[in-house]
């Protein structure tokens, strides 16, 4: 049986929908991108993947 266009398939996300916004808040006020991610429980890796103006 075919899957349904709208059903989601693969790992859930990590981050939310906020979470994007807050960490590019922080690492535009100077704080690394290690720490923003520390601040916020997500891992580095994921946080990297987040695009932000350095």
């Amino acid at each position: 049986m075919p899957r349904c266009r709208q059903e989601k398939t693969g790992r859930p996300r990590v981050i939310g929908s906020a979470e994007p916004a807050t960490l590019r808040r922080l690492v535009g006020d100077g704080v690394s991108i290690t720490e923003a991610a520390r601040t916020l429980t997500i891992g580095r890796s994921t946080a990297y993947g987040v695009p932000v103006e350095r």
